[in-house]
């Protein structure tokens, strides 16, 4: 495996690290984690460092483009172990 692999982050030209916010929420709608930089990708691991179950999670990301237009997007990753 790849050590890219192993992270997810959304890889995009023009996104600006100011205003950038990207969170991970279980099925319940808990937050599992959240980075304000592009270079932080979610490793599988929640909050208190433990691994999460294996399972779908939804990806919410806000972020600028280099126009300093304001984006939000979201989605689904699926967790494997």
């Amino acid at each position: 495996i790849k050590e890219e692999d192993r992270e997810f982050r959304l890889y995009s030209d023009g996104i600006l690290e100011e205003g950038y916010l990207l969170r991970i929420f279980n099925r319940w709608g808990e937050l599992v984690f959240e980075s304000r930089t592009p270079e932080l990708g979610w490793d599988g691991k929640m909050k208190n460092g433990d691994f999460a179950p294996g399972g779908v999670y939804t990806w919410v990301l806000q972020y600028l483009d280099f126009r300093e237009s304001r984006h939000n997007q979201q989605g689904t990753v699926t967790l494997l172990f």
